[in-house]
């Protein structure tokens, strides 16, 4: 294996760390996926694609999508 293939193989795990960085990061999950992509990178990436969300989705704003509804006028 020479230079330019370890150079290719740490960019690809780079690139998997990236984006399991970011969709754990949507999801409410914390930056350690990015740091289990750089050792195993593909099975990683499945499993926080299949991880439920632990916070509820939001907008740019931070407010929730699905608000609870307003309270009986009194």
């Amino acid at each position: 294996m020479n230079t330019a293939d370890l150079i290719w193989i740490l960019v690809i795990d780079v690139l998997f760390a990236v984006a399991c960085a970011l969709i754990a990061r949507s999801k409410g999950r914390s930056m350690v996926w990015a740091l289990l992509a750089l050792v195993v990178p593909v099975f990683a990436l499945i499993i926080v694609l299949v991880l439920p969300r632990r916070t509820p989705p939001t907008y740019a704003s931070t407010q929730p999508l699905n608000p609870p509804p307003p309270p009986p006028p009194v």
